[in-house]
């Protein structure tokens, strides 16, 4: 064989290979398509030290004492079991419960809205979340608590998590006891917030007088009714505030694709309102600042009435997912979302992990 033949032979097995090396990467890049991996936003954990504080006053958390996946008592290796089963990489977990139960607490006498319990428990709570997430290998990352309505404990507990904890972002209520996070009480907060550039996920709470409201109405809960209002309260407290504007670098995660804002988005953006949602907003407007300031998962809200309304008010780029657990399952919100029938296949990729990756790189 001439060397001319053997070097023509060498370059087609070289072409070859590259070729078979080429359509393998192709063939993997399919798959992951097909397989979107995730990031969910909204997921929880709920620390030894809160869950004794809760029990002297009576009050248990029955999704930590029977998780969805398992009917067991919740660990973070059966969690991690659900991210395994459900195609999520990477979770943002956070203590909800830090603030969920904070209004029964005050009406049977154990306040955690100021003092020393409030932050003895925000640091409790957050150095549990930081060993999760050190354990984890890489599957969580913790959003940090603040004892929010005590403003130097806050401050403190922000440098804290920020420069010993890591973590990427914070943890907020809607509101505490009868105020919303535009509250003038929370400006220092939101003023450090914003100097460190933060993320601040948000999670509905029972304000002290739904809590009275509702349980005049008999079968009627705040977590089924009023989360939702609760979370829209929050954002009309933010943008009559103007707190978009004082703090710009802030940048808002807000649950349950927003409450009902989608839903009364004229009343909260004014008329005429059509021409708005279908073109680029002014800077400055309240839809500007909706669609630029603030994003939004997708927890509990993953199905075909929700999502089309929340794709048009707040575009795809702020759309987060997110699932809720252990007050779901995982997969309902999984699954919710591609049965909604709502986005593209290259806008649930977006939705799935682009647009975390954007807010929060890894």
């Amino acid at each position: 064989m001439t060397s001319d033949r053997r070097e023509f032979l060498t370059s087609v097995a070289a072409l070859t290979a590259g070729a078979v090396i080429a359509g393998e990467r192709e063939l993997g890049a399919q798959a992951a398509a097909a397989k979107p991996r995730r990031v969910d936003f909204h997921h929880h954990y709920q620390s030894p030290g809160l869950t004794k504080y809760l029990d002297s006053y009576g009050i248990r958390v029955s999704q930590f004492d029977r998780e969805p996946l398992t009917r067991k008592e919740w660990t973070p290796a059966i969690a991690i079991e659900g991210l395994d089963k459900n195609g999520i990489d990477l979770a943002y977990t956070s203590a909800a419960t830090y603030f969920t139960r904070m209004a029964q607490l005050h009406k049977k006498g154990g306040s955690m809205y100021t003092g020393e319990i409030a932050r003895r428990l925000a640091r409790e709570t957050n150095d549990y979340g930081a060993r999760v997430v050190a354990d984890s290998k890489g599957r969580f990352r913790l959003f940090a608590v603040l004892p929010q309505h005590d403003v130097d404990g806050s401050l403190q507990e922000i440098d804290y998590a920020l420069n010993t904890l890591k973590a990427p972002g914070f943890y907020m209520a809607t509101s505490v006891g009868n105020s919303y996070l535009g509250d003038k009480k929370f400006e220092p907060v939101l003023e450090e917030l914003n100097r460190r550039r933060a993320v601040v996920a948000t999670h509905p709470n029972e304000a002290d007088w739904a809590l009275d409201l509702v349980e005049e109405v008999k079968g009627v809960s705040t977590a089924t009714v009023w989360y939702g209002n609760d979370t829209t309260m929050a954002i009309m407290s933010l943008l009559n505030s103007d707190a978009p504007k004082k703090f710009p670098n802030i940048r808002w995660i807000m649950s349950h694709a927003g409450g009902t804002l989608p839903f009364i988005i004229q009343r909260v953006v004014g008329e005429p309102v059509a021409p708005k949602l279908n073109g680029t907003p002014k800077p400055g407007d309240r839809l500007y600042y909706l669609r630029n300031n603030f994003f939004y998962d997708t927890a509990q809200s993953a199905n075909a009435a929700a999502m089309p309304a929340l794709k048009v008010v707040a575009g795809v780029s702020q759309i987060l997912f997110g699932t809720d657990y252990p007050w779901s399952p995982m997969d309902v919100d999984v699954e919710g979302m591609t049965d909604a029938g709502v986005f593209t296949p290259g806008e649930l990729n977006s939705i799935y992990r682009e647009n975390a990756l954007r807010l929060l790189p890894l």
